[in-house]
């Protein structure tokens, strides 16, 4: 990620590095963060949203973009945050997936 402009510190770097799997490490720290950064923002009112892209080829990562999306999106309906839609909650555009949600 660092290739994209995206600061990741040392400590996490060293967790990654000793975990047996780095690409599902990688998801359950996005989606704590997802959790902390959902309720700091319900409890004082301030808008927010994610975007989760994947940036890679392989098909491991892709589809734990998707599963990341999915995960994500799952606890904004159970925190009553995100109305359940119809559907897939992932869009494919040229190729890519994408899912953009904005809560406010």
């Amino acid at each position: 990620m660092e290739w994209l402009g995206i600061h990741v510190p040392d400590e996490l770097k060293e967790e990654l590095k000793k975990s047996d799997d780095i690409l599902e490490k990688s998801v359950q720290i996005c989606l704590n963060i997802a959790t902390e950064l959902t309720a700091f923002c319900i409890e004082r009112s301030i808008p927010f949203g994610f975007n989760i892209e994947s940036v890679a080829i392989r098909k491991a990562e892709i589809e734990a973009s998707i599963y990341l999306a999915n995960g994500i999106g799952q606890m904004l309906k159970d925190k009553g945050v995100r109305k359940s839609s119809e559907g897939n909650d992932c869009e494919v555009i040229n190729g890519q997936q994408k899912n953009t949600r904005y809560v406010g």
